[in-house]
């Protein structure tokens, strides 16, 4: 059994939160039962930049022990892309120079496809006996993509509003001329956080407004909403689930659905992080986060993509009892 926990649940320990010794308590007893908590990209990419930022080293290193300590010794890795997939990547990136590490990977793999090498068993994402250790070296390998990522999130993200798009802009030293803002788009397809945040994650889709302007965008995608892969054949592609989770995401926090709280370049990377927690959590039993808005535009994303992970706030998971799977009303004493 695998329960994936968001960075901030182990942050929230190592901050010695107010009531962080339930949660640990918690953790501890399942662990001891046979659960595991397995670590992902997200992780060590969010433990790399706190490191490198020197930001609080004392509760990174006691969240970086925590994941250690708690995750079995294994960790989820991205499946491949089948052929179609990786030579259309290889055409994406062939031009720009920051592009040439992924570009030489995604070649090497397509030459380990041809051979034979690579199955469709391994185009799902895999868990596979890591330590996070080596997991945050490869991370740190590719720190230039990570860079091409945050600027792409910034670009495509970072324009809430004329200000947001003015500030954010500059920073990646693009032009805003022509660049349209979320609070455009949102007044133009009648969405925004005002109206949008006040439905339930279980009703979201059913807004005819939202469901029309996501079903727009994965056209301009080239895909069709209504025909998208679901629940078990999902799975079975990480890139399809990638592309597919991260669309709808992306398309809520357009659409001002449950928008996060800030727009800098900070809440950006994090947004980008979270992005990728939700799709590595796919394939664990249970996701644990103390993010509310985040909660919320995964609930109703797995609901919709047929995606059976059941998604639990801190309190929820203390309470949580797994042995017969429901909630237990009252804290330990």
């Amino acid at each position: 059994m695998q329960i994936y926990l968001d960075s901030n649940v182990y942050l929230s320990i190592a901050n010695r939160e107010l009531g962080y010794e339930y949660t640990l308590a918690k953790i501890k007893s399942l662990f001891e039962s046979g659960y595991i908590f397995p670590h992902a990209p997200p992780h060590a990419e969010e433990l790399s930049a706190r490191f490198i930022s020197n930001r609080d080293v004392s509760a990174t290193f006691r969240s970086y022990n925590l994941i250690k300590k708690f995750n079995g010794g294994m960790g989820y890795i991205p499946g491949y892309c089948n052929e179609t997939e990786t030579r259309e990547t290889i055409r994406l990136f062939s031009g720009p120079p920051e592009l040439a590490d992924a570009l030489r990977i995604q070649m090497s793999n397509l030459e380990l496809i041809l051979s034979g090498e690579i199955t469709e068993e391994q185009f799902s994402t895999r868990l596979v006996r890591e330590d996070l250790g080596a997991c945050m070296e490869r991370v740190d390998q590719y720190l230039n993509l990570t860079e091409v990522a945050k600027r792409n999130e910034m670009f495509h993200f970072g324009r809430r509003d004329a200000k947001s798009l003015s500030l954010n802009f500059e920073e990646i030293r693009q032009p805003t001329e022509g660049v349209d803002t979320f609070l455009k788009t949102q007044k133009k397809y009648n969405l925004g956080p005002r109206r949008l945040s006040r439905i339930p994650p279980e009703e979201i889709f059913e807004d005819k407004f939202f469901f029309e302007f996501l079903r727009l965008k994965f056209s301009d995608a080239d895909m069709d909403l209504q025909h998208i892969p679901t629940g078990s054949v999902l799975m079975k592609s990480y890139h399809q689930k990638e592309v597919i989770i991260g669309k709808i995401l992306n398309c809520m926090e357009e659409a001002g659905y449950n928008q996060e709280e800030k727009n800098h370049s900070a809440s950006l990377t994090g947004r980008m992080h979270d992005v990728s927690h939700a799709i590595y959590a796919s394939s664990s039993n249970y996701f644990v986060t103390n993010d509310k808005r985040l909660s919320k535009k995964v609930i109703a994303t797995y609901m919709r993509l047929d995606i059976p992970t059941k998604i639990l706030n801190i309190d929820e998971f203390v309470r949580f009892d797994f042995s017969v799977n429901q909630s237990i009303i009252d804290l330990p004493s």
